[in-house]
């Protein structure tokens, strides 16, 4: 009876319990049941990737102008004009022309048969001393220096123009290769031409030409040798090549001598042009001389190479000895054109010392002589090269170190 009294009290309970949760009322209604998720609520990766295309191309837009900011080098036509004053007498397009190694260094043919002999000798690279007037006179570039030849012939500067120089702001610029390709579109015409390779420390024009450097124009000015002797004929009818010869102690002192100037005066009645590839008129007093005896200089222009102010101080200097400035040659001999290009402010600030004074230093001199590395130049830094000089000056005063 107890255990049946504890059954009926225990149902009677669970009734009770039944009726009371049933008589709740809750708050909280379904709406749909849930689903197990497919993804991942966070992170939303198409919005993540959104975002960051937005911030990488904004980066990228803000990055390259802030390279254009920092790039003061000229690297168009009117950008020249407006650095310079000059007006331009020809752009010449890129013209790389590549041969084997095998080619290039024929001597390389006598290394024994070892393994990856062949590898190297098929190795494609530049081809150096390539003029392309001669070897490919329809081409784009030969006929850009017919439009040179045109606008030299048509310019006002002097009517009597025999005797033309081209110099350039830094080396490897460009302007052996323009003088000498000029001269040769001259010779095409039928003109008698004499070119002259006055750049006594780096010579260039005997490789070019495939002559020997010696004798030239040093053994000639000193008198070791008659100038008929060391005058070289080419294989160009028309063209002759006095080549530099021995590099001088004294070069700036032999061009400048009165045996220069008779000597370029004596060719004047016996060639129809003197073309005369003289040193870069920032890196050595070479260039100024020689504009004395010139009757019309050109100037060669590497596209992004060179910084504005070095080309005004070149067109300074040449302006102050009142040289016969016919015109800019645009070489943009990479194809970059106004792309940008830091290879020139860097190279010169490794070999010619180039920062000093009011920004563009020119320590030139000592690496002209020699393709050794200066005393001062700085070493390990070459991000400042990259910098102008009143940023790096700022930034030198606040983190000295």
């Amino acid at each position: 009876k107890v255990n049946s009294d504890m059954y009926t009290f225990l149902l009677q309970k669970k009734e009770e319990a039944r009726i009371a949760k049933e008589s709740t009322i809750s708050h909280l209604d379904i709406v749909d049941p849930a689903n197990f998720p497919e993804w991942p609520i966070k992170p939303n990766i198409p919005q993540n990737l959104l975002l960051g295309l937005i911030g990488g191309l904004a980066l990228g837009i803000g990055l390259a102008f802030f390279q254009e900011y920092l790039d003061d080098t000229i690297k168009d036509p009117d950008q020249a004009k407006r650095a310079t004053g000059i007006c331009l007498l020809a752009t010449i397009p890129p013209f790389v022309r590549h041969e084997t190694q095998r080619d290039a260094l024929p001597h390389l043919k006598s290394l024994p048969q070892i393994a990856g002999r062949d590898a190297v000798l098929d190795e494609v690279v530049p081809k150096k001393n390539y003029l392309i007037t001669h070897e490919e006179p329809k081409s784009l570039a030969s006929e850009a220096f017919r439009a040179l030849r045109t606008g030299l012939h048509f310019s006002a500067i002097n009517k009597d123009k025999k005797t033309m120089l081209f110099t350039s702001s830094f080396p490897k610029e460009g302007k052996s290769t323009v003088s000498s390709n000029t001269a040769i579109v001259m010779a095409q015409t039928g003109a008698k031409v004499l070119i002259v390779d006055c750049d006594l420390r780096r010579s260039s024009l005997h490789e070019k030409f495939g002559c020997t450097k010696t004798p030239g124009l040093s053994e000639v000015l000193t008198r070791d040798v008659t100038l008929e002797d060391a005058i070289n004929k080419t294989a160009m009818p028309g063209l002759d090549l006095l080549c530099a010869g021995t590099t001088p102690p004294n070069p700036s002192e032999l061009l400048g001598s009165e045996e220069m100037r008779q000597l370029l005066l004596s060719q004047r009645d016996k060639y129809d042009y003197i073309v005369i590839d003289a040193p870069p008129v920032l890196a050595v007093t070479d260039a100024p001389v020689l504009t004395m005896v010139s009757d019309v200089v050109v100037l060669v222009m590497e596209a992004g190479r060179v910084p504005i102010k070095a080309a005004q101080h070149m067109r300074e200097i040449l302006g102050r000895l009142n040289a016969p400035i016919a015109g800019i040659v645009m070489n943009d001999k990479t194809g970059k054109g106004e792309q940008y290009s830091y290879y020139g402010r860097s190279y010169y600030g490794k070999a010619y010392g180039y920062r000093s004074g009011y920004g563009y230093g020119y320590g030139y001199g000592y690496g002209y002589y020699s393709d050794e590395e200066p005393q001062h130049v700085r070493k390990g830094k070459r991000w400042e090269n990259f910098i102008p000089d009143k940023l790096l000056r700022n930034l030198k005063k606040y983190f000295p170190k």
